[in-house]
């Protein structure tokens, strides 16, 4: 058997360590304990307070198990209670923040620490980390897990670490394996920090990701075969054909569907196989199409083909293996993958998003630009010639990116307007991306002040009631964005399906909304958004006269809050809850939800600017603030006369307003996806403790929506938790 010879990396990292909240100078907030410490009377440490072990993972993990022990036995010590608490999210990142920010070093606040985590998460530039290791105070160490380099003991290229660094100092390269990339790892950290201590290049091969993870899936669409052998012979060559696929890549087909059926009387179908490939890997890698800046390169990246046009399978891998090197060494900007129109196609869509142009390289006909290449990319690089000369013999070099706007193709010109419009003018009239309606609108000055309600229950984690009807479909998303804010978040699944079941509901409701702070009406399509618009089912249900004074108790005596997006907004004006602040019988000119002028549904990205910081929801943000955030609705279109706009601009409770990317309010698609009037976005109530807006703004997390621009996250549920600090 053969053995390992291991070298040891001077990075060995704790695992896990007990921490407590300390000050910036690396003083401890724990008092002395000293003692006896069973002894509980006033005075001595713990005395008759309990203490929290807070950890940063889910229950059931490793993590957790390991403080569930640890508190088992400190509070059989200490004689005191010690309780674990879970708060999730970012690799314990989440919890670390909300400790620094909401627990006093008093000594009764502790918490697990992953040290990787805390030094790979503070470098990580896709991560917003506040505090670092100087800002807690070590108790002790529980775990130490060294990190090892590995070599085969029969390379006779190096035998210690002294062979080792002189070979890849003088081979200028270094090559290795780690469980992930980039510095949110701490293998990848430790490759790194070698690879800067011997002065050379380091590329990591992750150890998932690649194309050797990859499955398939295949669907394969015929006429009816019958008894005819030439048509049993098509499903029979398609499925050969993806059989020497998955042997030749070793990728495995895992699912897929048989369509034996494509025929209507003398209309078959034309005989089609469908393959999907699916992976894993890490979203911090994820390469966008985009253009993403003047001057960069481009090239494609294509394998051999053989006489029938067809991939040769040794060159594929072997493209596919650069693409993957390449991009785990963060120097490939875009990424498009060709199919069967070619390089021509591709070059445009990479440009068009980003209005930028693209110069090309001389002796592109057209022969070269429209031929299909499957198995093939088109990658943006920054000008480099040594990378350049590292693609060969793979690649060709296509141009160059530019800033103008514009195509250039041996000495002809065209502006990416006019491509654009030629490319999307063809189904325009059969499939309209733009209602022609322009909405009236009104330039609302920004409403700076703040909200001078203050709520007087203070609670350390707040509770949130999020009812899920059925249609809802934004529930999960909500109580995530909650939990990862600091709230305590509750989902009640409505039963409606007997009278009994009814019942039961509207007690399970009106005992939530007595426990709760906040009162959370998800997005989706509550009862379909029948009968007659969408919303009504939700706001029926919050007009029994039980759940009703329940919200109403909530408001008006325990300083609570109501947010409802989407579908949830759609409720709360129906209920009147926006703009009036509480549940009251709507009038034929009161403000409402309507139908999108284009008259369907819309989903895209929305630029919305806050026009108004007087909620407590919006605490986190300044007047003018613009933010993009996923928009899905059918019934989004804010409808209200001149008089009651004007009235709520006054006061401050039109929060936000849908603009275009230079921060001017939109009359017009797709900036204004849905014609609301003055582009209302959002409303609030007369105190602006009740939001109701169109956006999802729990669709939000760590690499998501990476290819636009501005801000995503308005941070409304984590200023919602802090209003009752």
């Amino acid at each position: 058997m053969k053995r390992t010879l291991a070298i040891l990396i001077a990075l060995a990292m704790s695992v896990m360590m007990l921490t407590a909240c300390g000050s910036k100078d690396g003083t401890s907030g724990t008092p002395d304990n000293s003692g006896d410490a069973n002894q509980t009377s006033t005075g001595s440490y713990p005395g008759n307070k309990n203490i929290t072990l807070y950890c940063g993972y889910s229950a059931g993990g490793s993590s957790d198990t390991l403080c569930r022990l640890l508190a088992a036995k400190v509070g059989e010590k200490l004689g005191t209670t010690v309780t674990v608490e879970n708060v999730t999210g970012a690799s314990g990142w989440v919890m670390w923040n909300q400790m620094m920010e909401s627990t006093k070093p008093d000594g009764y606040s502790f918490f697990l620490i992953n040290s990787p985590n805390v030094t790979t998460g503070k470098y990580d530039p896709d991560n917003t980390m506040k505090y670092d290791q100087n800002d807690f105070e070590m108790i002790c160490n529980e775990v130490t897990d060294s990190n090892c380099l590995a070599i085969r003991v029969d390379d006779d290229r190096y035998s210690d670490w002294d062979s080792f660094a002189a070979y890849w100092k003088q081979a200028g390269s270094l090559i290795t394996s780690a469980s992930g990339l980039g510095i949110t790892s701490d293998d990848a950290t430790a490759d790194m920090l070698v690879a800067n201590d011997l002065g050379v290049d380091v590329d990591i091969i992750a150890s998932g990701g690649s194309r050797e993870k990859c499955w398939l899936s295949f669907q394969e669409y015929f006429e009816k075969i019958g008894a005819d052998p030439v048509k049993w012979g098509k499903p029979f060559q398609s499925l050969l054909g993806g059989l020497k696929a998955q042997l030749e890549l070793g990728c495995a087909a895992i699912g897929g569907k048989d369509s034996m059926s494509g025929s209507f009387e003398d209309i078959h179908v034309p005989p089609t196989l469908i393959s999907f490939a699916v992976s894993t890997a890490k979203a911090q890698k994820v390469v966008t199409d985009e253009f993403k800046a003047a001057g960069d390169k481009v090239y494609y990246l294509a394998p051999e083909y053989d006489e029938n046009g067809l991939p040769v399978y040794e060159s594929v891998r072997a493209v596919f293996d650069k693409m993957e090197s390449l991009i785990d060494a963060g120097k490939v900007k875009a990424v498009y993958t060709l199919g069967m129109k070619g390089l021509g196609e591709a070059l445009c869509k990479m440009a068009f998003g980003s209005k930028l142009g693209f110069t090309f390289a001389q002796g592109l006909d057209a022969a070269t630009l429209f031929a299909p290449y499957e198995g093939s990319f088109v990658v943006e690089i920054p000008e480099d010639g040594v990378l350049a000369d590292s693609l060969a013999p793979y690649a060709t070099a296509l141009g160059t990116v530019n800033g103008n706007g514009i195509f250039i193709l041996d000495g002809d010109v065209l502006t990416a307007d006019e491509l654009i419009a030629a490319w999307s003018s063809k189904l325009e009239s059969v499939f309209p991306t733009d209602s022609g309606k322009s909405a009236t609108v009104e330039d609302v000055p920004l409403y700076k002040e703040r909200s001078i309600f203050v709520s007087q229950n203070k609670v350390a984690r707040p509770r949130v009631f999020i009812p899920a009807f059925p249609g809802t479909n934004c529930e999960v998303d909500t109580a995530r964005a909650f939990e990862q804010a600091g709230a305590d978040p509750h989902i009640l699944v409505v039963g409606n399906l007997t009278p009994a079941a009814i019942n039961e509901t509207i007690e399970k409701m009106v005992e939530e909304i007595k426990q709760a702070q906040i009162v959370m009406l998800p997005g989706g399509f509550s009862g379909g958004d029948e009968p007659e618009g969408s919303g009504k089912f939700i706001a029926t249900t919050f007009r029994n006269p039980a759940v009703a004074e329940a919200v109403t108790q909530l408001l008006n005596c325990r300083d609570g809050l109501m947010l409802g997006i989407c579908n949830g907004f759609q409720a709360l004006i129906k209920l009147g809850l926006v703009p009036y602040g509480k549940i009251v019988n709507i009038q034929e000119n009161d403000p409402t939800l309507t139908f999108n002028t284009i008259g369907r549904h819309i989903s895209q990205m929305a630029y919305t600017r806050v026009t108004s910081t007087k909620s407590p929801w919006l605490a986190g943000t300044q007047a003018g603030d613009m933010f993009a955030v996923p928009i899905s609705h059918g019934e989004g279109r804010f409808v209200a006369d001149e008089a009651t706009l004007r009235r709520l601009a006054e006061n401050g409770q039109i929060a936000t307003q849908y603009v275009d990317p230079d921060g001017n309010v939109a009359t017009d698609m797709p900036f204004n996806p849905n014609g609301s009037v003055w582009a209302v976005e959002g409303i609030t109530s007369p105190d602006g403790r009740v939001l109701g807006k169109m956006g999802h703004c729990e669709r939000k997390g760590e690499n998501l929506y990476k290819n636009v621009p501005f801000n995503k996250d308005m941070q409304i549920f984590e200023s919602g938790v802090k209003y009752f600090k």
